[in-house]
């Protein structure tokens, strides 16, 4: 196409796309990421001394979480599902239900010789870390480097992100952190100027944030969606028209849908191990413990003031307005927001992303505060339920923040940046530390997981053939590793009936085998919880034949593993594996993954091609 010169004229797709181009004039500085980093080291210095915040909400679940983690990935079992431990040692498939991401994380640290609390603290730490970096990145594609300086230290020092770590020591939603700026970033690249490279990185981010807070990214999938649409529909003029008047124009739109729309669907399909069978399996267990007595929203809506007082505690949000959590949104971060709209901003993506993260950020206000009530108690409350507490929606109202906070970088000279971002760091030093005491259950061990879940009442999930008024509070192995012993095995010995009797067992986190001895059928028992995946097998003692199937039935209330085991002299196998859901997703998050490779890879070896 040629224009009145003789010149040849951009096409509508690269005219539409350098719009988008033109949002970064200034090209990229090496040292802007050190300078985040740089800033970011006064926020994790409670994680670099000696001692842990035990005394933070979810400080011991967070251990624990890592110790039963690290038995299953010693015990061979790469994608860990079952918690062996829990319960007071009856179990509970906590792995399959509860994003694992940020666990692999503690995990990788102490397989390369932390301790399990050293390992927690500088996971959280990395979290920080890797949270500017990736804020600095989104909020650069849309306002350049200071504006994204200032959003990475807002983001980094938002008082609830510290909250998050040093008095909630919520190491799943701290990972969330890191991957919130990376799916907007991703889906704004694929509704803008979709790449095969830009699909598949935004695929990845997808995925890693449903496997490190799922809860968190169904809340944050409809505001994608809205955000996808956001560009998509916006009146942009290409060649003196409206997009919805032309049919390149309408094309290119249709592209880019399909880039965003595919994005979302390989990332599901990356995570499919996880989110296939936390969709379809969490129904067997026993919900009513999430939802109800303290646990239930309707005694967890923030006061509006709340949302702007400088109060500063470290107890628990509590029903009604005398809470001792802190649910400040932040004075600085919200004068910055007040500013982003009282500055001026020339370029069309800045003032679009400005007006869309503050309608994000009056929505998540919203979601908070008791006028919301209506919203939860209605069928949308099926969506809203799975975040409990109200106001944890202010990490997604942060996030929106620290986002305006770049509009008014964006307007700064490089100096006046650095100094706002250094007062930044200076008035939120007093949030930036945590209480470091000792564990009230001792070290680390079975014993003090045992104590642990009788004084918090924590971690006593149980699977739904269990009713809330038979959940236990304690239990005959608690009794064996608080004395001092050692659980080599779960098989219910005392069930034996007369004359019969049963060998040394093989115990792992997974299974168990033991040798038996029977003159008559009977009906024999595991200290196990059932839930899908749990099989029985009969082994004959010299293994030439193959495994006979024994049904499982689970016991009436306490829904124990039992099975009608017939007469002779053979081993019984108890074995957690797979469903055919769990095989599914494993099936989808291959092909999913090679998919990405082969759009990363790919498209690599084209460019190469090309020079």
């Amino acid at each position: 196409m040629t224009n009145m010169s003789g010149q040849e004229s951009p096409s509508p797709i690269q005219e539409q796309e350098s719009v988008h181009e033109r949002v970064l004039e200034t090209p990229s500085q090496p040292f802007y990421p050190l300078l985040v980093l740089l800033f970011s080291l006064f926020a994790i210095g409670p994680t670099l001394g000696s001692g842990y915040w035990w005394g933070a909400h979810d400080a011991r679940h967070t251990v624990y979480f890592l110790f039963e983690f690290d038995q299953a990935i010693r015990d061979g079992v790469l994608w860990p599902r079952w918690a062996p431990d829990f319960a007071f040692g009856y179990g509970y498939p906590f792995f399959n239900v509860y994003a694992p991401f940020s666990t692999y994380v503690s995990e990788a640290l102490h397989l390369l010789g932390l301790d399990l609390v050293s390992a927690v603290k500088l996971s959280f730490a990395l979290s920080l870390l890797l949270s500017g970096l990736a804020m600095y990145g989104f909020a650069r594609r849309l306002f350049g480097e200071n504006g994204g300086l200032l959003a990475a230290v807002a983001y980094v020092y938002l008082p609830y992100h510290l909250a998050d770590i040093y008095l909630r020591a919520a190491m799943a939603e701290s990972w969330a952190f890191v991957f919130l700026p990376l799916v907007f970033w991703g889906f704004y690249e694929c509704a803008t100027q979709p790449r095969a490279k830009a699909i598949a990185l935004t695929a990845l981010a997808y995925a890693l944030f449903f496997l490190s807070h799922n809860g968190l990214a169904v809340q944050v999938t409809f505001v994608l969606m809205a955000w996808i649409l956001f560009w998509l529909l916006l009146p942009l003029r290409l060649q003196g028209r409206f997009f919805w008047q032309s049919r390149e124009a309408l094309l290119l739109r249709a592209r880019h849908t399909a880039a965003a729309a595919g994005a979302a669907l390989l990332g599901v399909g990356v995570g499919a191990i996880f989110i296939l069978p936390w969709l379809l399996e969490t129904r067997f267990v026993n919900q009513e413990q999430w939802f109800t007595d303290y646990f239930s929203f309707t005694h967890h809506f923030v006061e509006p003031w709340q949302l702007l007082s400088p109060y500063w505690g470290s107890g628990i949000s509590v029903a009604g307005p005398e809470d001792t959590f802190p649910f400040q949104l932040g004075l600085v971060p919200l004068l910055l927001a007040a500013a982003a709209w009282v500055l001026r901003v020339s370029e069309t993506q800045a003032r679009q992303a400005r007006l869309f993260f503050t309608g994000m950020l009056i929505y998540f206000i919203f979601l908070m505060v008791e006028a919301s009530r209506f919203l939860w108690e209605s069928p949308l409350g099926g969506i809203l339920a799975p975040m409990q507490f109200p106001w944890r929606f202010l990490a997604l109202a942060g996030f929106a923040l620290a986002v305006l906070a770049a509009v008014v970088g964006r307007r700064l000279s490089r100096g006046n940046t650095l100094l706002l971002a250094a007062l930044i760091v200076v008035a939120s030093q007093p949030y930036a530390q945590a209480d470091i005491i000792a564990p009230a259950e001792g070290p680390v061990s079975h014993s003090g997981l045992m104590r642990f879940q009788q004084s918090a009442g924590e971690m006593t999930g149980q699977s739904s053939c269990v009713a809330l008024e038979d959940i236990p509070t304690w239990s005959p192995l608690a009794d064996v590793w608080v004395g001092g012993g050692e659980v080599n095995s779960r098989f219910a010995y005392g069930d034996l009936p007369e004359g019969g009797g049963a060998g040394k067992p093989v115990s792992r986190s997974f299974q168990e085998i033991t040798e038996i001895r029977l003159e008559a059928p009977a009906t024999v028992r595991w200290l196990i919880t059932y839930y899908p995946g749990w099989h029985a097998y009969r082994l004959p003692l010299d293994g030439n034949q193959p495994l006979e199937e024994l049904a499982i039935t689970p016991a009436e209330k306490s829904c124990h593993l039992t099975v009608q085991a017939p007469p002779g002299h053979y081993r019984l196998l108890v074995r957690f594996e797979d469903t055919p859901v769990r095989v599914i997703g494993k099936s989808l998050s291959i092909i999913s993954l090679l998919l990405v490779m082969g759009l990363i890879f790919g498209q690599n070896s084209r460019f190469k091609r090309s020079k």
